[in-house]
C-alpha cells in the first residue's frame, strides 16, 4: 500500500487571515510571528509601521531609511496613520517619500508646518481623519480650497487652537463648509467669532453628525453651556474633554460625542436644546485605522 504525504498547509487566504487576526489581537507578538516564514513576514511586517509617529528630524530620517530599504510597494501597504509633531524643516526627499505613502488615511500635523507646502505630497492619500493648526492650514487666507480632491473623503476634522480673529474664523469656516464628506468636526476651544460661527457651521455642513468643542477646563465647559452657546438649538453640538492630544485618530472623544447625540435623539438627556458638558469616562482611546 503506497503512502501519500499530505500537505499540512492551510489555503493561503485562510492562513493569512489567521496570522493577521493574531497580529491584530496581540501586536507585541508580531516580531516573533515574522520569523515563521517569508510569506508571513510579507503579510505582517506592514503592521509594525501602521501607526507612524515623527517627533524630530531623526524620526523623519528613519522614514527615509525605511523607504530606501523596502520595495516600492511597502509604504503604500503599511502606513495608515501618520503623526507629525515639533518644528523641523521638510526637505525634498521627505516630500518625495510622503508621496509614496498612498495608504495614509489618518494624518495629524501638530506644528505650524505649512500644509500648502505639503499638499502636493498628500494628493494620492485617501485622508479620512485630519488634525492641523489653522495657521499651518491657511497661512494665507484662502490658500486651500475645501473642495480640493485631497479632502474628498475626509470625514473627521480637528482644528488645533482657533484663529486669532473672528475674520480668520470665517475664512476657516468657508474651507470647512466646502468639505464634501465631513461628518465629524472638533474645535479646541470656542471660535473667536463665538456662537454665530457655531450656528453657521451647523447650518452649512449638511452631513455633519457632531460638532465638538474640546476643553479639559471646567470653567470653559461651563462658559460653553451658558449664554449664547446655551441657545444653540442643535443636538449635534457637544462640549467634552480629551485624553490624548492626537485623539482625532482614535475613538475617544468622538465616541463620547456620538453617544451624547444619540442619547439626545432618544430623549434620554434632559437638556435637548443646548449643549451639555459631557465629562470623560473611563474608556481608553485606541487608534482606529481604515
Amino acid at each position: 500500500m503506497s503512502c501519500h504525504c499530505i500537505n499540512p498547509r492551510l489555503p493561503p487566504d485562510l492562513e493569512r487571515y489567521i496570522f493577521e487576526e493574531t497580529a491584530g489581537q496581540r501586536p507585541r507578538d508580531v516580531p516573533n510571528l515574522l520569523l515563521v516564514a517569508r510569506r508571513v513576514q510579507y503579510w505582517l511586517e506592514p503592521i509594525l509601521y501602521r501607526d507612524f509617529r515623527l517627533g524630530d528630524s531623526q524620526k523623519l530620517d528613519s522614514l527615509l531609511c525605511l523607504a530606501s530599504s523596502k520595495s516600492h510597494t511597502f509604504l503604500p501597504r503599511s502606513i495608515r496613520s501618520l503623526v507629525f509633531w515639533g518644528e523641523y524643516p521638510l526637505r525634498h526627499e521627505h516630500y518625495d517619500t510622503l508621496k509614496r505613502c498612498t495608504g495614509i488615511t489618518h494624518l495629524v500635523i501638530s506644528s505650524t508646518q505649512s500644509v500648502p507646502d505639503v499638499l502636493p505630497s498628500l494628493a494620492n492619500m485617501r485622508l479620512r481623519r485630519l488634525a492641523v493648526y489653522p495657521q499651518g492650514l491657511m497661512p494665507t487666507l484662502g490658500a486651500i480650497d475645501g473642495a480640493n480632491p485631497v479632502f474628498k473623503q475626509l470625514t473627521h476634522f480637528e482644528i488645533f487652537n482657533g484663529p486669532r480673529s473672528g475674520t480668520d474664523d470665517y475664512a476657516l469656516i468657508a474651507f470647512i463648509t466646502a468639505l464634501p464628506s465631513l461628518t465629524h468636526l472638533a474645535l479646541n476651544g470656542p471660535p473667536k467669532a463665538g456662537a454665530p460661527a457655531i450656528r453657521r457651521l451647523l447650518a452649512e455642513c449638511k452631513n455633519l453628525r457632531c460638532l465638538v468643542i474640546l476643553s479639559n477646563e471646567k470653567w470653559m465647559q461651563s462658559k460653553l453651556t451658558t449664554g449664547d452657546y446655551h441657545d444653540i438649538n442643535d443636538l449635534r453640538f457637544v462640549v467634552t474633554g480629551f485624553r490624548r492630544w492626537d485623539e482625532v485618530i482614535c475613538n475617544g472623544y468622538w465616541a463620547i460625542a456620538e453617544d451624547t447625540v444619540e442619547q439626545r435623539r432618544r430623549g434620554v438627556m434632559v437638556n435637548l436644546t443646548g449643549s451639555d458638558a459631557y465629562p470623560l469616562d473611563d474608556r481608553v482611546a485606541s487608534p482606529v485605522v481604515g
